[in-house]
């Protein structure tokens, strides 16, 4: 789990670039990568509530969905079990996530998965761990 975190956080770095590049200073990269390094600390350490905060500063400062951020914000609500705004985050993690990045797609295609199975949705749940397990995964661990 640690090592697609880590390839998260950087695909969503490359993306803050590109951004960066692309809207000739729209944003200090520094400001974003320190705002979401402090939600990645406050939801290790537990501080979901912050954590959100953080992440939804980034969405806001990026001024877009960006599907890393939306995976954290997911985790963060999945874990106070808010699961209806878990679900909702993932799902639109999924529309941004580009599905050659194979395992951040699939990881949130079972986690979705296991959020519908936790409220008894378990047809919906099924479905995507069998979306998730007919991906070929260039990766596996």
């Amino acid at each position: 789990m640690e090592r697609m975190l880590g390839k998260i956080k950087i695909y969503y770095i490359l993306a803050l670039i590109f951004v960066v590049v692309s809207n000739k200073g729209y944003c200090q990269i520094e400001d974003v990568d320190s705002i979401f390094s402090e939600g990645v600390n406050a939801m290790q350490n537990g501080t979901f509530d912050k954590a959100i905060s953080c992440f939804e500063n980034v969405l806001e400062d990026i001024g877009e969905k960006d599907g890393a951020v939306l995976t954290y914000l997911g985790v963060c609500y999945q874990m106070m079990g808010q699961l209806e705004n878990a679900i909702s985050c993932y799902e639109e993690a999924l529309h941004d996530i580009d599905k050659n990045e194979s395992e951040h797609y699939i990881s949130v295609l079972v986690t979705l998965g296991t959020c519908y199975q936790q409220i008894d949705q378990t047809q919906k749940a099924a479905a995507l761990y069998e979306q998730a397990l007919s991906i070929p995964n260039d990766n596996p661990t």
